[in-house]
């Protein structure tokens, strides 16, 4: 069993008198609580990178934001459209308004921490006092959908709309997680449920933008509560963090269900690895997840909770231990509560447009790896994402070998499928387009995979990066 410990959170480190950037690769964490306040204040809360290669640790915001006498710490944190800066949500907590804790807010944050934007700030959203946004994912339209106790929001980038899509408060259980998936067999958007009051109840459900469609798992062997849910690209399997059936991680904390509501704990008791309240899941190329949770593998373990040691687990997706990261002994769960994750730099791919007929879907690649900048680059697109293959760097293309992609990777369609083959500038970054001929027939509703690589010779296997999977419809 190997631990990296390194660093304090409150260190920060300088590099020519400027704070420390985070680097390609890097985990950044965001927390809601004030360590300087008691046990359950929220906010002003802090973000943090940690280099998953070294363990090195540096604070991006160690005070993350107070709006008068509003304190408002992170609660979910992605990467941004353009693949630079951050979408943070934030909890807010003071004496106004007089809800406390009650808000709605989404902000665009760079990388030194500074807000750049609040997006979204409403003091009155269409829910009880304690409604705020618990997590978001970006669609195919370059809308970003918000999930939060028993609302579901929108937030258009381009115009900076906000709207309420639906409220439900039945059946029991905020929502608590979220993420977007197009693949067929499943729901459009998958949310994970919160404080549920029965092993009855539905812990995975699925909606749109109407409302709760179906429910995906549901009934006694599920956890209390799912913190975090990720697609497992492979195999369309929806991967969730959470807090397992017993206080000592009996299992839930770590688990795959599938589109058909069957349940595998993955850590406890299949690899008895126990972990403890796992508050979020991030899933890399490599299809190695990063699990936010407290130590559980040093022992003796302490006997109040309170005094819990915040760590990030790394485990495959059989459920088999790798390693640790304590990014500092004295950040407990008392005055600490880590509650998302992302990896810098991991928004490679960008789709926006309407997909009808007639009109050119926007495609953004970037890479926000340095050594990336001027190196060629090769798109592909596909009818399906889940069952792709494992590039010879060792990540996955999260593409189907289909004809689609066949057609894509060697530009048969370049009048349609732009500039998917070409050079990355200088900062990383390059444009395409798919332009929808006219005369294709309106109101397909079909999803088109895109993803794409950076070619390096002198990387292993000769390529750099491998992109994520975004997608428009053609509609």
């Amino acid at each position: 069993m190997k631990t990296l410990v390194f660093g304090t959170l409150c260190l920060v480190l300088l590099t020519g008198g400027l704070p420390a950037q985070p680097q390609d690769g890097d985990l950044i964490v965001g927390q809601f609580r004030d360590p300087t306040a008691a046990s359950a204040a929220y906010g002003p809360g802090s973000i943090m990178s940690i280099d998953p290669i070294t363990g090195k640790v540096f604070t991006i915001a160690s005070s993350f934001t107070r709006t008068s006498s509003i304190t408002m710490g992170p609660n979910w944190i992605e990467m941004a459209s353009d693949n630079k800066n951050f979408m943070v949500a934030s909890i807010p907590s003071g004496t106004t308004p007089a809800s406390i804790g009650n808000g709605v807010w989404l902000h665009s944050v760079s990388t030194t921490g500074s807000i750049l934007h609040t997006l979204v700030a409403d003091y009155t959203p269409p829910a009880t006092s304690g409604t705020y946004i618990n997590a978001f994912d970006l669609d195919h339209d370059g809308t970003w959908i918000l999930a939060g106790n028993y609302s579901f929001w929108s937030f258009n980038e381009d115009n900076f709309t906000y709207s309420t899509l639906w409220t439900a408060r039945t059946p029991s259980g905020v929502h608590n997680a979220f993420v977007i998936d197009r693949a067929l067999g499943g729901p459009t958007y998958v949310v994970g449920k919160f404080n549920l009051t029965s092993s009855t109840l539905p812990f995975i459900m699925g909606c749109d933008r109407s409302g709760l469609v179906t429910t995906v798992a549901a009934g006694f062997g599920g956890p209390s509560y799912i913190s975090g849910i990720k697609i497992e690209r492979t195999s369309g399997d929806y991967i969730s963090s959470g807090f397992g059936t017993t206080a000592a991680g009996g299992g839930g904390e770590f688990m795959r269900t599938t589109k058909k509501g069957v349940l595998t704990t993955l850590n406890f008791p299949t690899t008895k690895t126990t972990l403890y309240r796992a508050n979020a899941v991030y899933i890399d190329k490599q299809n190695l997840a990063y699990i936010l949770t407290y130590d559980w593998q040093t022992q003796p373990i302490p006997t109040i909770v309170n005094n819990y040691v915040c760590s990030i687990y790394k485990m495959d997706l059989q459920g088999v231990f790798i390693t640790q990261y304590i990014y500092s002994s004295t950040l407990l769960r008392g005055i600490f509560a880590p509650a998302g994750i992302t990896e810098y730099g991991s928004r490679h791919v960008m789709c926006k447009g309407s997909g009808k007929p007639g009109t050119s879907v926007k495609i953004r690649f970037t890479s926000r790896k340095a050594t990336d900048a001027g190196k060629a680059y090769q798109l592909g697109a596909s009818f399906a994402y889940t069952n792709g293959f494992r590039m010879p760097n060792g990540e996955y293309l999260d593409l189907n070998l289909d004809s689609l992609f066949l057609l894509t990777v060697k530009n048969q369609a370049p009048m349609i499928f732009q500039n998917f083959t070409g050079f990355l500038d200088k900062n990383g970054e390059a444009t395409a387009a798919v332009a929808i001929p006219s005369y294709f027939p309106p109101n397909l509703g079909l999803p088109i995979f895109v993803s794409g690589i950076v070619v390096d010779p002198n990387a292993p296997g000769g390529i750099s990066t491998v992109g994520n999977t975004h997608w428009f419809l053609m509609d």
